[in-house]
């Protein structure tokens, strides 16, 4: 039987979330926007190693357990793409772009940063265009494999996740 762990990658995904949330719990919605559990597979290439070096990733994931105020948002999907110049399993920064299509059908569109060290990563995203626009973007994610020991080895190229991420304009 594999075990799970939770790996050290700093730098994709979603922000820190307020203090007292915990990873896979939606935050309450913010007055006009949004807070959801966030869960997917991030796929990463090279595969991240314990050398650092340029990765470039790809993400797709499910938003679910939605908290919204005003546009009975319950659920979305999400794909992203962005890349490291100095990225490892155990720290770096990436830059992103990604996209959110709602329950509603309505889509959010964003940019964003991460910085990270651990299995506690940050991302500062803002809405570029769609619901929200000029908002802000912040959440939670954890990495997790029952394949660590590929940090050392080839390199590890697909992770699962989950978290929480929020969208909003404050």
């Amino acid at each position: 039987m594999a075990r799970r762990i939770v790996v050290s990658l700093a730098a994709l995904g979603a922000s820190l979330a307020p203090l007292g949330m915990q990873v896979g719990q939606a935050a309450p919605a913010t007055p006009n926007g949004v807070d959801c559990v966030i869960s997917g597979t991030a796929h990463l290439s090279p595969g991240v190693t314990t050398k650092a070096q340029a990765v470039t990733y790809t993400f797709t994931g499910s938003l679910t357990n939605c908290k919204d105020n005003t546009l009975k948002i319950k659920s979305g999907t999400v794909t992203a793409s962005g890349s490291s110049g100095n990225l490892t399993c155990a720290k770096g920064n990436t830059v992103g772009t990604g996209s959110v299509t709602w329950n509603t059908g309505q889509v959010t569109n964003v940019s964003f940063t991460t910085t990270g060290a651990g299995s506690a990563l940050v991302v500062k995203g803002t809405v570029t265009s769609g619901l929200w626009a000029g908002g802000t973007v912040t959440g939670a994610l954890n990495f997790i494999t029952a394949a660590a020991t590929d940090c050392t080895k080839g390199g590890l190229s697909t992770l699962p996740f989950k978290g929480d991420i929020g969208t909003g304009i404050l």
